[in-house]
């Protein structure tokens, strides 16, 4: 008798192909709740499909942060304050914590927004170039193309 196979979890299904493949509004259903409180990162990381793996879509999720300026990730970050509260955290806490921006101390979250802006995608034509702009700036951020 061999033991049931346990379910796979979301990161087992969720290939960056099949990341990559998805419309707009399902790659926003998907992920949009990656950054809590700020469904913007995700809608400004669609634009640099195709991904080549899961690590170049959380670069392009960072990358969205950083090209949004420092307000935005101020934001971001201030949309946890309970962060920094006295008390235990939730089993969620902890492990988001171990994986995320909370896991930075506070001068390299000083560090992380004063580094704004970055470039988040290189060696693109122009057309591609201003269709990421356009997804960028849609959510908030602001893109200078060099």
């Amino acid at each position: 008798m061999t033991a049931p196979q346990a379910e796979p979890t979301t990161r087992d299904r969720l290939t960056a192909t099949a990341l990559s493949a998805l419309g707009q509004a399902d790659f926003n259903a998907r992920l949009g709740h990656v950054f809590e409180h700020s469904p913007w990162v995700a809608e400004a990381a669609w634009a640099a499909r195709p991904f080549a793996s899961l690590d170049a879509l959380h670069g392009a999720m960072m990358g969205a942060v950083v090209a949004a300026g420092p307000d935005a990730t101020l934001a971001l970050l201030r949309a946890h304050p309970a962060l920094a509260a006295p008390g235990p955290l939730t089993p969620d806490s902890v492990r988001e914590q171990g994986e995320g921006l909370g896991a930075l101390g506070l001068t390299e979250a000083k560090t992380l927004v004063e580094s704004a802006p970055k470039a988040i995608k290189e060696g693109v034509n122009k057309a591609e170039a201003e269709k990421i702009k356009a997804q960028i700036e849609a959510a908030g951020g602001t893109v200078e193309l060099k």
